[in-house]
Protein backbone atom coordinates (compact mmCIF):
# COMPACT_ATOMS: atom_id res chain seq x y z
CA UNK A 1 0.00 0.00 0.00
CA UNK A 2 1.07 3.03 -0.57
CA UNK A 3 1.05 5.99 1.90
CA UNK A 4 1.61 9.77 3.19
CA UNK A 5 2.23 10.94 6.36
CA UNK A 6 4.64 12.48 8.74
CA UNK A 7 7.10 10.93 10.64
CA UNK A 8 7.94 12.31 14.75
CA UNK A 9 10.49 11.41 17.30
CA UNK A 10 9.68 12.26 20.83
CA UNK A 11 6.36 14.07 19.52
CA UNK A 12 8.84 16.48 17.23
CA UNK A 13 7.64 16.49 13.98
CA UNK A 14 10.79 15.67 11.47
CA UNK A 15 9.61 15.13 8.51
CA UNK A 16 6.06 16.63 7.85
CA UNK A 17 5.26 14.87 4.28
CA UNK A 18 7.08 11.73 3.12
CA UNK A 19 5.47 9.29 1.15
CA UNK A 20 6.37 5.76 0.62
CA UNK A 21 4.96 2.44 0.64
CA UNK A 22 4.25 -0.90 3.52
CA UNK A 23 2.87 -4.04 3.27
CA UNK A 24 2.06 -6.71 5.56
CA UNK A 25 3.63 -10.63 5.86
CA UNK A 26 2.37 -13.43 7.29
CA UNK A 27 5.39 -15.10 9.21
CA UNK A 28 5.39 -18.99 9.16
CA UNK A 29 4.75 -19.14 13.46
CA UNK A 30 1.35 -17.22 12.41
CA UNK A 31 2.12 -13.56 13.40
CA UNK A 32 2.45 -10.80 10.84
CA UNK A 33 5.05 -8.02 10.17
CA UNK A 34 4.62 -4.83 8.56
CA UNK A 35 7.96 -3.48 6.68
CA UNK A 36 8.02 -1.03 4.21
CA UNK A 37 9.98 2.54 2.91
CA UNK A 38 9.90 6.07 2.92
CA UNK A 39 11.53 8.59 0.56
CA UNK A 40 13.52 11.40 2.95
CA UNK A 41 13.53 14.95 1.64
CA UNK A 42 16.01 15.59 -0.24
CA UNK A 43 19.57 16.37 1.77
CA UNK A 44 17.73 15.07 4.97
CA UNK A 45 18.83 11.81 6.56
CA UNK A 46 17.75 9.90 9.90
CA UNK A 47 19.25 7.40 12.30
CA UNK A 48 18.65 3.67 12.58
CA UNK A 49 17.03 2.53 15.12
CA UNK A 50 13.41 2.75 17.49
CA UNK A 51 11.50 5.79 18.93
CA UNK A 52 10.09 7.18 15.77
CA UNK A 53 6.43 6.93 15.39
CA UNK A 54 4.74 7.40 11.62
CA UNK A 55 1.23 9.63 11.72
CA UNK A 56 -0.84 8.76 8.50
CA UNK A 57 -2.87 11.66 6.76
CA UNK A 58 -5.79 9.49 7.87
CA UNK A 59 -4.85 10.19 11.43
CA UNK A 60 -4.15 6.62 12.33
CA UNK A 61 -0.12 6.25 13.76
CA UNK A 62 1.83 3.83 14.86
CA UNK A 63 5.75 3.41 16.45
CA UNK A 64 8.38 2.99 13.72
CA UNK A 65 11.45 1.70 13.84
CA UNK A 66 14.02 2.53 11.09
CA UNK A 67 16.24 -0.64 9.80
CA UNK A 68 18.20 1.11 7.56
CA UNK A 69 19.12 4.15 5.31
CA UNK A 70 20.36 3.62 1.50
CA UNK A 71 21.21 6.26 -1.11
CA UNK A 72 23.63 9.14 -1.64
CA UNK A 73 23.54 12.63 -2.69
CA UNK A 74 22.05 13.98 -4.88
CA UNK A 75 19.47 11.02 -4.92
CA UNK A 76 17.67 11.37 -2.00
CA UNK A 77 17.94 8.55 0.55
CA UNK A 78 15.18 5.79 1.36
CA UNK A 79 14.52 4.79 4.74
CA UNK A 80 13.89 1.10 5.27
CA UNK A 81 11.37 0.19 8.45
CA UNK A 82 9.19 -1.90 10.28
CA UNK A 83 6.22 -0.88 12.31
CA UNK A 84 6.03 -0.82 16.14
CA UNK A 85 2.74 -2.55 16.46
CA UNK A 86 -0.01 -2.04 14.47
CA UNK A 87 -2.21 1.47 13.70
CA UNK A 88 -3.88 3.41 16.21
Amino acid sequence: MQFRGKILQNGQVLFPNVVGTMHTSLKLEGSSGTTGHFTLPRGADIGPGEGYEIVLTDGRKAGLQVLNVAGSAPAPKIAHFKLQGGFQ
